[in-house]
């Protein structure tokens, strides 16, 4: 992740407060029990980890590499669950065992923030590792083959009582990178901050042909939190790996 985000941290609530779809999407799809051990890849500021601690009582270790987000994480937490820590998703495995986690999830387009695709693939491979037999890998981002396909220059503009906030794309041509650009109006004290940063915009495709070369080859796709399946002009893109 960039420093934009450190910069958005205290108000990252705001602008991406807790989607019940995303944990009803998940409590449908992972068994539950007081044993199942859960890996949270770019945590942010842990709401969701935590709604799925308090529900279903998982043991969750949420991870990202901004210490701001996991600062708010940590205190939001209320007993000793979910453990948050701060690490590079690309170096996970330097901190956890070989098959560790019943399930491993990345949800809020954290994926496209690594710098290039031998990352995303090589996390794949570590998700493989980390995960017990017959464990599952879930990930969601923005479906960029819609992206291209419509040459979608800009996402709705967040905007509530707290904040405003802004975000577009910038083309700057075909093999090049795709540049994410934001603007965040606080409106308590009018503060404005913009930035804009390079992603990896990963393919439906492309992420397939990743997943079944790290060794999953039951995969179900689709293109909604509600359960729809993937089509070119979803606005997500969500797989469910084992």
């Amino acid at each position: 992740m960039s420093d934009s985000y450190s910069s958005i941290a205290e108000n990252y609530d705001y602008i991406f407060p807790l989607n019940p779809l995303q944990k009803m999407f998940l409590t449908s799809r992972i068994p539950s029990g007081k044993n199942i051990s859960v890996l949270d890849l770019g945590c942010g500021t842990g709401s969701l980890a935590i709604a799925l601690a308090e529900e279903e009582d998982y043991n969750i270790v949420g991870i990202d590499n901004d210490p701001n987000m996991i600062d708010v994480a940590q205190s939001k937490v209320k007993g000793k669950n979910p453990v948050f820590l701060v690490e590079d998703m690309t170096k996970v495995q330097r901190s956890f065992k070989a098959e560790s986690f019943d399930a491993i999830y990345s949800f809020g387009n954290s994926l496209v923030h690594l710098s290039n695709p031998d990352d995303i693939e090589n996390l794949f491979q570590t998700a493989k590792t980390l995960l017990k037999p017959g464990g599952k890998f879930l990930g969601q981002i923005i479906n960029y083959r819609r992206i291209f396909d419509k040459m979608v220059t800009g996402l709705p503009t967040i905007d509530n009582e707290h904040i405003s906030f802004e975000r577009g794309y910038q083309f700057t041509g075909p093999g090049a990178p795709l540049y994410f650009k934001t603007r965040l109006l606080t409106k308590k004290d009018g503060k404005i901050l913009e930035n804009k940063e390079v992603l990896y915009p990963l393919l439906p495709e492309e992420a397939l042909f990743f997943l079944e070369n790290a060794g999953f080859y039951d995969i179900d796709l689709y293109g909604a939190f509600n359960g729809d399946g993937l089509l070119s002009d979803s606005y997500s893109f969500i797989f469910v790996a084992r």
